[in-house]
């Protein structure tokens, strides 16, 4: 049962890298947005291989669902700042000496994108997790493909890592964005 989410980051990784296969290639994110704002909201789904259920501390792994917006500027074609706000709707724990509970906990990071091309993105940044019963720092690393829609209309597939002092957390989410 430990490889099965293993399994699953493996299948969501081979369908982004064909999502967008035969999509109209004539739409460009980078000639028409330079400048603009871009807003996207995603439901998503976290694992953290660390944590474990609150009724069976002895689990490893958990999953965590969760909700995202982010706000962006992009500033050049290939380039954006912004922001990336995520509530994760799970309750569980991280096992330690001194246990880690972790409730609906908020986070808010700093982000830079680069494009690499009109479909493909990384990102990085730092950033809190704000909880409860203790606050974490954290870094952020992450890998995009957008399929571009009509009107400025988009769909993000993103998959994040999110680093912490005591444990890592994977992120996947789909979404929905527009720029403006």
């Amino acid at each position: 049962m430990k490889r099965y989410p293993t399994a699953i980051i493996i299948v969501f990784l081979f369908l982004i890298a064909h999502a967008g296969y035969g999509q109209d290639q004539d739409i460009s994110k980078a000639e028409n947005n330079r400048g603009s704002i871009v807003i996207s909201f995603s439901p998503s789904l976290g694992y953290v291989s660390k944590g474990a259920d609150l009724d069976n501390l002895n689990d490893e792994g958990h999953f965590v669902p969760g909700i995202g917006l982010d706000i962006f500027y992009q500033f050049h074609p290939k380039w954006e700042i912004g922001t990336m706000i995520d509530y994760d709707l799970a309750h569980y724990v991280i096992p330690r000496k001194n246990d880690l509970e972790r409730d609906g906990a908020f986070i808010i990071s700093a982000m830079t994108t680069y494009s690499i091309n009109d479909n493909w993105n990384l990102s990085a940044g730092v950033g809190l997790e704000l909880e409860r019963h203790e606050n974490v720092g954290l870094l952020r690393f992450g890998i995009g493909y957008v399929i571009n829609l009509h009107n400025n209309w988009f769909i993000p597939i993103d998959n994040t890592l999110d680093i912490k002092p005591d444990y890592e957390a994977w992120s996947m989410a789909v979404g929905i964005g527009k720029s403006f």
